[in-house]
């Protein structure tokens, strides 16, 4: 989860009834995201708990022609965001030197994918 969000939809997830995590907070704060609203929800669920993972194929995933995901543009801003999460793993959780080194290689892949050429501004 600190490299990218491993979670492709949340219809795939099942949250357990907790009092002491706050999910209408987190969701709420979830909408200031354009790209990695998902990707924080799930985040500040995990700060509190966590999660399990089944390699089972339970249910179907597809994007459709007027997704969100198919129509977005990589943007600076979209690779700011995910910059953002980046950060957000690293002041929150302990992560190895390998995932740092990956965490690098994916902002990278994404410059690369989509012509992205950063700026100071």
């Amino acid at each position: 989860m600190a490299i990218r969000c491993t979670i492709p939809n949340v219809s795939s997830a099942v949250f357990r009834n907790n009092k002491i995590i706050p999910y209408n907070k987190y969701l709420t704060e979830s909408l200031d995201f354009m790209q990695v609203g998902d990707w924080y929800f799930y985040s500040k669920v995990l700060e509190n708990g966590k999660i399990s993972y089944s390699k089972k194929s339970l249910n179907k995933f597809r994007i459709h022609s007027d997704s969100v995901t198919n129509n977005s543009k990589k943007t600076q801003e979209n690779l700011k965001e995910v910059k953002w999460m980046h950060e957000f793993f690293k002041k929150n959780f302990d992560l190895s030197k390998k995932t740092l080194k990956y965490i690098k290689n994916e902002e990278n892949r994404i410059k690369n994918k989509y012509g992205i050429i950063e700026t100071d501004k």
